[in-house]
């Protein structure tokens, strides 16, 4: 009786792992667009579609789960895995003899495609390339070339065909496969990374592309047709407005002259997840500029109308998860003298007056000096100067000066007397 009893409850919970470690989520909305010019499409009036798998890997996933056959995030910093086979596929050589060469993911951002471990390994003849490395039709026909994404690409059968190729063939350099037209069904099975602050609504659209070998490979004739399948993972429950971040707002900017030049505003923003929110140069990589909210942006220029990125997440990854700010506000304009009143000497006196200095712009109160008498004070009068040529500099509550020139005109004293 011990004996079942601990069969059974082996038998429980190694049910329960496979159900909590491998849980298929729903795929729907598998189209082949335009079929009439698919080659996925054209084997068939009217098309078949093939079928898809999609298993949720939990060990993999922290920060989501699957509910009700859709996912649903509880953490919006991390990421997701979905191991997808496409079943039952079908190509079409014609028109020009167009062997696939490649099979990729192709939406843009967010998604991190790599080879399956869950699924039977994708035929042997391909090898799977990242983004980074993806082929562009190393010889194919001018316009043909085109940059495939992170998928599987065609090297089997020793077919390399560019010009000068070497004895071994390169994915890029290589004739498509010549195996798989109409009649013969494939299977591409993929493993995906999905940023969590992908999963809103209630779909995540997914993009297959496949290119012929005039395409990504060497094939003499570029393949016009658009071979694309899409689908959708249901997401039960979206991701958590909690990492939404709420517009920033600024205060306005500032300036000061000392010890040196610097403007500065300051930046509130928050992340709903408690996070600290850290404050970067770029969308992605750059520099750490600031963290926590609110933020004190300083700058030797003024950042008016700059664009700053704010983070929630610590996990920088394959997400692109910064929220953009654009700062704004106005510079302050630069302390100017736009007018210097003197009157000049008079005989016999030899000396004369600056009798105001107009400041434009700057931070009240200002203190005047003039030189070279290196005179201060705090109102701009300066009288009975000596010489023709003076400078006058104002400098305001924050450090920043202007000069000006005061040049008099000097009369000649000491000449004939004129008699009554």
């Amino acid at each position: 009786m011990f004996k079942k009893l601990l069969l059974s409850i082996l038998i429980l919970i190694i049910f329960s792992n496979n159900n909590l470690f491998s849980q298929s989520i729903a795929v729907t909305g598998i189209t082949i667009p335009n079929p009439t010019l698919n080659r996925f499409g054209k084997c068939n009036t009217p098309a078949i579609l093939p079928t898809i798998t999609a298993i949720f890997n939990a060990a993999l996933s922290p920060g989501s789960s699957v509910v009700n056959g859709g996912i649903v995030c509880t953490n919006a910093c991390d990421t997701t895995i979905v191991d997808i086979s496409i079943n039952g596929l079908e190509w079409d050589q014609d028109p020009d003899v167009n062997w696939i060469h490649s099979i990729y993911v192709s939406n843009l951002g967010g998604i991190a495609v790599t080879p399956s471990p869950a699924f039977p390994t994708f035929d042997t003849r391909y090898v799977f390339r990242s983004a980074a490395i993806a082929c562009v039709g190393a010889c194919g026909p001018p316009g043909g070339q085109v940059a495939g994404g992170a998928g599987f690409y065609f090297v089997g059968g020793g077919q390399w065909c560019c010009p000068g190729g070497g004895s071994t063939p390169s994915p890029c350099d290589n004739y498509g496969d010549g195996t798989k037209d109409c009649g013969v069904t494939f299977n591409y099975p993929f493993r995906i990374r999905i940023c969590n602050n992908l999963l809103n609504g209630t779909t995540l659209f997914v993009k297959i592309k496949a290119d012929s070998d005039g395409n990504t490979g060497c094939w003499r004739d570029a393949d016009l047709l658009q071979n694309v399948i899409t689908f959708d993972l249901k997401i039960t429950s979206p991701t958590p407005a909690l990492y939404s971040i709420p517009v920033a707002t600024n205060t306005p900017i500032t300036k000061t002259c000392t010890p040196a030049l610097k403007y500065q505003t300051t930046v509130t923003s928050t992340c709903g997840n408690g996070n600290a929110v850290t404050w970067w140069s770029l969308a992605t990589g750059g520099t750490q500029i600031g963290t926590g909210s609110p933020f004190t942006f300083d700058s030797t220029v003024c950042m008016a109308g700059k664009t700053i990125y704010a983070q929630c997440c610590t996990i920088q990854s394959i997400c692109l998860n910064r929220k953009a700010y654009l700062v704004g506000g106005t510079c302050p304009l630069p302390i100017a003298i736009s007018n210097v009143a003197t009157t000049n000497p008079v005989c016999p006196v030899q000396c004369g007056n600056i009798t105001g200095v107009t400041v434009t712009n700057g931070v009240a109160p200002f203190s005047f000096t003039v030189m070279p008498e290196n005179i201060t004070n705090s109102t701009g009068v300066f009288n009975c100067l000596s010489g023709a040529s003076h400078t006058v500099t104002v400098t305001d509550a924050i450090g920043c000066t202007a000069s000006a020139a005061a040049n008099f005109t000097i009369p000649v004293c000491g000449g004939p007397t004129t008699l009554p």
